[in-house]
């Protein structure tokens, strides 16, 4: 597992208006600012909230995750340069209540399943997949963790279900509760209930279906 640690001196504060967009979802002043051609540095910079200002901070990314701005996040992928993006992407924040997560990570945590469907999608599963937040959560693990099958399915794409781990060493496998308790579940016939209730079913049936569709 990887524990990114970006030079965070490397990283400009963030002008105001960059901020406000990123926290309201301002599309339209996304789209002004990238056509008048600002430099990576202004991309490449941080909101820090002083003393207890904000429990957010971090890069327009982690900023509109926390504000569930979807359509913005999809346009930072889209229109910014890659290089800038991937940087963004797996950008581990310290600051504010984000602890050390990236965009995808605080996205799974806080439960927003389209935007962290975006930002774990096609090669972007495998660019942030070994980056773990301070607890030792990698993507994987909450995902499968917090019920987002379309997450674990775009994971899963780009890694094995044991890769995924957590705190203690703890795999994508062992995350829901009852796990152990009654191994006599790990060989009944999949259900709607057991389905939701065991992760070794969950990532098998998903699992199966990227095998069927491939």
């Amino acid at each position: 597992m990887i524990r990114m640690d970006d030079d965070l001196q490397s990283w400009k504060p963030m002008e105001p208006n960059l901020k406000r967009a990123a926290c309201e979802g301002d599309v339209e002043f996304l789209t002004k600012a990238i056509g008048s051609g600002k430099g990576q540095g202004y991309w490449l910079s941080r909101f820090t909230p002083k003393d207890c200002e904000a429990r957010y901070a971090g890069n327009i990314l982690h900023l509109a995750v926390w504000h569930g701005k979807e359509d913005f996040v999809k346009e930072v992928i889209r229109e910014l340069p890659e290089v800038v993006v991937s940087r963004l992407l797996r950008h581990r924040e310290p600051a504010g209540e984000v602890r050390n997560r990236t965009p995808a990570l605080l996205a799974i945590e806080r439960g927003e399943s389209l935007i962290a469907e975006i930002l774990t999608c096609g090669s972007r599963a495998e660019l942030i997949q070994g980056i773990v937040d301070d607890q030792g959560n990698s993507p994987l693990f909450l995902a499968v963790k917090n019920g987002l099958d379309n997450v674990v399915t775009n994971l899963l794409s780009y890694q094995g279900a044991l890769c995924g781990r957590g705190p203690d060493g703890l795999t994508a496998l062992h995350v829901l509760p009852g796990l152990l308790k009654d191994k006599r579940e790990s060989i009944e016939p999949p259900s709607s209930t057991f389905y939701y209730s065991n992760p070794i079913a969950r990532i098998s049936r998903i699992s199966h279906n990227l095998f069927l569709s491939s």
